[in-house]
């Protein structure tokens, strides 16, 4: 079993290796090659990993956008600071008594708090806010996203539904896609991709703003294809380095996403159409045309 201090605070490799599951298959294995070499990047080419990896080195380039960066270049910047940041923090708390599980485990969700801790510092909270105020408004909102971004998503969709907010969450891209092309200008897209780049999202977003949708994105990269297509962008960089650090904690997405329902559920009670906590309520929720009762559970 490897020691437990050789594994980094942020967990960097997990994170990544999230996004790297959604690779077409040469990407795919670019992906595995650069991140089995995390560590050592400093002295690899996009030739050395193309050669490793049975890919061009075109493709090391985009696999690295992909993951959510500006090029590989800034992957490798990225490794370095994550191999900075492991060596210069050693166990600063007492765990000289805990099992090797149990000092996993510390590590792991303690490393989730600091990120936790650092997006509160730096979240843009007003722009946060209008996104609850967009959603709360819409006469129907569509939720965007895939992968493990599409499941945090998912949760977020029903725990808006309970609010009595008129949301369309559905687990398949293409009807996502169908969902967004029914929008009207009354409707609005809430899109979450840690890249910016997912080609599903995009197209869920470019189908929107084809219908004069309101469309606010939450993602780790400031100059990405999607943030541009947005009315608004919430970036995720809980370190506040630069746009191009993308091993962001999945809890600090979470976390945002109940902030957002926070704002959305003052909005509703401040205009006296917030549901009751604890209790199950049927919506009648548009889903492109008509209207399909959901029964929903209230959180």
């Amino acid at each position: 079993m490897a020691s437990i201090d050789a594994i980094p605070l942020q967990l960097p490799l997990e994170r990544l290796g999230a996004e790297a599951l959604e690779l077409p298959p040469a990407e795919r294995r670019a992906a595995d090659v650069l991140l089995a070499r995390f560590d050592h990047l400093d002295g690899e080419t996009t030739a050395s990993i193309a050669k490793v990896a049975n890919v061009d080195p075109a493709t090391v380039v985009r696999t690295s956008r992909r993951l959510g960066f500006e090029g590989f270049e800034a992957l490798k910047l990225a490794a370095a600071r994550a191999s900075g940041a492991k060596q210069s923090n050693p166990n600063a708390d007492d765990t000289a008594g805990l099992t090797e599980e149990a000092r996993l485990v510390r590590r792991s969700m303690l490393g989730d708090a600091q990120h936790i801790a650092a997006a509160a510092d730096s979240i843009d909270a007003e722009t946060l806010a209008e996104v609850a105020i967009k959603l709360v408004a819409a006469d129907s909102a569509v939720f965007s996203a895939v992968g493990g971004s599409g499941t945090l998503l998912g949760l977020a969709a029903l725990r808006f539904l309970a609010l009595g907010v008129r949301v369309g969450w559905y687990p398949d891209s293409q009807a996502q896609l169908i969902a967004a092309r029914q929008l009207e200008g009354s409707g609005a897209v809430l899109a979450l991709s840690r890249s910016g780049r997912t080609p599903e999202v995009l197209a869920v977003a470019r189908a929107a703003k084809e219908r004069g949708a309101d469309v606010s994105v939450i993602t780790s990269a400031r100059k990405s294809p999607l943030a541009a297509l947005a009315d608004r962008v919430v970036v995720i960089a809980p370190d506040a380095l630069s746009d191009d650090e993308r091993y962001v904690s999945r809890a600090v997405d979470a976390a945002v996403l109940n902030a957002l329902e926070a704002l959305a559920y003052r909005l509703r009670l401040d205009s006296g159409r917030a549901s009751p906590v604890g209790k199950t309520t049927g919506h009648r929720q548009k889903a492109g045309p008509g209207y399909a009762l959901t029964q929903t559970p209230i959180y």
